[in-house]
C-alpha cells in the first residue's frame, strides 16, 4: 500500500520534474549557443550559365548575380558530438556533419546545421526570440532573423534588397565595414547605380 502511495506521489510530481529538467536544458542550450553557436549569412557569386535560346550566349543564373545562404550552426570536436545530438534531438530538425581535420588538431569537428528556411522561420527564430541569448550574440541573432524574414518575402532577389541585406550583415560577427562590403557587391553586380550606398536608406 505504501509503495503504491509513493508511486502515485511520484506520478503527480513528474510533470513538475519534467518542466524543471526542460527549463534546465533550455538554460544550458542558451549558454552553449552563446559560446559555440553562430548565425551566418553568406553571399555566393553565381557565374553566368549558357542560354539555350541564344547559341553561344549566356544568362544570369541569379538576377543579382549572387545567391544568399543562411544557416544556424553549432560546432564541436568529436569528443563532444553528443552535445550536438542533444541539441538536434531537442529541435527535431537539422543535420550533423563531420568535418575531417587535416592539420595538427587531434580530432575531427562536427557541425550541427539548420539551413532550411522553413525550419529557421518556424523553429529556430521563434525559440531564440522566446529564450534570448545571454551575450551580445543576441544582436547577431536579431539581425539574422531580420534577414531570413526579408528573404522569405523575396527581397534578396532584387538589387536593392541584396544590398540592404549586405548592410545588415556587415554588423554581424565583426565582418567587413559596410561601405567596403557594399562596394564588393556593387562592383560585381550589373546595374551598379541601383545599389549605390549613397542612394539607399537604412
Amino acid at each position: 500500500m505504501r509503495e503504491n502511495t509513493e508511486r502515485t506521489a511520484l506520478t503527480r510530481e513528474r510533470p513538475d520534474n519534467q518542466q524543471e529538467r526542460l527549463n534546465e536544458f533550455i538554460h544550458w542550450l542558451r549558454g552553449f549557443v552563446d559560446g559555440e553557436g553562430c548565425f551566418t549569412i553568406g553571399f555566393v557569386a553565381q557565374p553566368d550559365i549558357p542560354d539555350p535560346k541564344r547559341p553561344g550566349g549566356y544568362r544570369k543564373a541569379y538576377r543579382t548575380g549572387y545567391q544568399v545562404d543562411h544557416s544556424f550552426d553549432v560546432v564541436q570536436g568529436a569528443r563532444s558530438r553528443r552535445c550536438l545530438e542533444k541539441i538536434k534531438n531537442f529541435f527535431g530538425i537539422g543535420h550533423i556533419y563531420r568535418n575531417r581535420r587535416h592539420d595538427n588538431h587531434r580530432e575531427d569537428l562536427y557541425n550541427y546545421e539548420v539551413s532550411k528556411r522553413a525550419d529557421l522561420l518556424n523553429v529556430i527564430i521563434p525559440f531564440f526570440r522566446k529564450y534570448p541569448l545571454f551575450t551580445a550574440k543576441q544582436k547577431d541573432f536579431e539581425r539574422f532573423a531580420k534577414i531570413v524574414e526579408m528573404m522569405a518575402r523575396g527581397e534578396h532577389k532584387t538589387f536593392n534588397g541584396l544590398v540592404k541585406i549586405a548592410r545588415i550583415v556587415q554588423y554581424m560577427n565583426h565582418r567587413k565595414p559596410r561601405v567596403a562590403l557594399i562596394r564588393i557587391l556593387r562592383d560585381h553586380t550589373p546595374g551598379n547605380r541601383a545599389i549605390s550606398p549613397y542612394r539607399l536608406r537604412d
